[in-house]
């Protein structure tokens, strides 16, 4: 059963329904460059980019958590 939601909270929902499973892929390119940084040993822009990737993996998370709770026939394809 959905529930009905009202207000800012209808249009986060809304927006989560059309996020791709590819949204992924910014947070794998900034760890990558994170880790090469490390290895080239530019330890300080190294750490703020994976502060990025952690902050952005975050949020995209929740995305999909929303996206799970309020579009499950999207995820399962049945739309």
């Amino acid at each position: 059963m959905r529930r009905a939601l009202a207000g800012p909270r209808q249009g986060l929902a809304d927006r989560c329904r059309g996020l791709a499973p590819a949204c992924f892929a910014p947070v794998m390119a900034t760890g990558i460059v994170s880790r090469a940084l490390t290895q080239t040993g530019a330890r300080a822009l190294s750490l703020v980019l994976f502060g990025v990737a952690a902050a952005l993996y975050a949020v995209l998370l929740c995305a999909t958590a929303l996206k799970a709770r309020y579009h499950p026939s999207v995820i399962r394809g049945t739309r």
